[in-house]
């Protein structure tokens, strides 16, 4: 409960201070999201969780073998932008998933070993005002993610 609150403290403070609230950036994003998901046909089998990521599930996998933050996990996946630019690109990589950003925490978790996963994540649950590399502040992030095994 306390990593929950010093979370959202963090953000808040965060977000702040980079002229808009969280609250604009969250509904900016979502609505990114959601025009992203109409403009390819996705909108209908999108689901969304309390947190603001939406996610399609292509194959749930193991259901008896979903990850937890402290797992290694062992991941096919590609990320990219709502435009389509290609961020990032890795097989068959291992890494804890508890080291990860926020959005692939929760949405990696949804499904079993043997999964398949399509993530639309909020930029506070990305990177957020920061960015890193070649990732923008702000910036909504798509992952396709195949996740192979759970350690």
């Amino acid at each position: 409960m306390r990593y929950i609150l010093f979370f959202g403290l963090f953000l808040s403070l965060s977000l702040s201070s980079c002229g808009k609230s969280a609250e604009e950036i969250f509904e900016e994003d979502t609505m990114e999201i959601i025009d992203y998901l109409n403009d390819n046909g996705l909108s209908d089998e999108a689901l969304v969780t309390s947190t603001g990521i939406y996610y399609i599930i292509d194959a749930p996998g193991n259901q008896d073998k979903k990850p937890n933050l402290n797992n290694n996990v062992t991941c096919n996946y590609k990320g990219y932008f709502p435009d389509g630019e290609v961020f990032d690109e890795n097989d068959n990589i291992t890494f804890v998933l508890g080291n990860t950003i926020e959005g692939w925490r929760q949405g990696i978790r949804l499904i079993g070993e043997g999964g398949t996963i399509r993530l639309y994540i909020p930029s506070a649950l990305g990177y957020g005002t920061q960015g890193v590399n070649s990732i923008p502040k702000n910036q909504v992030l798509i992952f396709e993610v195949d996740l192979l095994k759970v350690n």
